[in-house]
């Protein structure tokens, strides 16, 4: 899976996941989790409710501590403290995503056929999609002029003189 995939995973389908299963003090850590990835995730951020925000994302972890073994609180859930603080220095988190860019690179890794060479083979798939992207912009507003000899609802009596003649052996 992807970070994106994470990402949506923790902050949407957890919570409704472990919604029956767990206590309901365990839940509603879970759910403060959530919540605190849903603030940072923000697309306009106050910068007020950044001190507010610290203590949300201690208490949150510190009710963590008291449900989950110390396996679980490793430096990636320590690193929560640190993306509020990045919020309050940068700015908001979404300009600063890498998702667009992991899209971008799961395209190019599709035109790889060369093993051998995978970037030229990058840069021959991105120019034959600009290339085709140009063309069907500039066919759109061409208009035809005939009609093709394969239209089905062409007339028969045009056709007449064109199939003429008799097959190879």
């Amino acid at each position: 899976m992807t970070c994106h995939d994470h990402h949506v995973m923790i902050q949407q389908i957890l919570p409704t996941c472990v919604r029956n299963i767990l206590l309901p003090s365990v839940h509603q850590a879970i759910i403060r989790l959530n919540k605190c990835f849903q603030k940072i995730c923000m697309k306009v951020v106050n910068p007020n409710d950044i001190p507010s925000l610290k203590m949300y994302v201690v208490e949150t972890l510190s009710m963590l501590e008291m449900w989950f073994p110390l396996r679980f609180l490793n430096i990636m859930t320590h690193l929560l403290i640190h993306l509020v603080e990045d919020l309050d220095v940068c700015g908001p988190v979404g300009p600063r995503w890498c998702y667009p860019i992991e899209r971008f690179m799961v395209i190019l890794k599709h035109y790889v056929c060369n093993k051998t060479k995978p970037e030229g083979c990058m840069v021959m798939g991105y120019m034959y999609d600009e290339a085709l992207g140009f063309c069907t912009e500039y066919f759109s507003i061409y208009k035809h002029t005939q009609k093709r000899m394969w239209d089905l609802k062409e007339e028969l009596a045009n056709v007449d003189g064109i199939l003429q003649g008799r097959a190879r052996t």
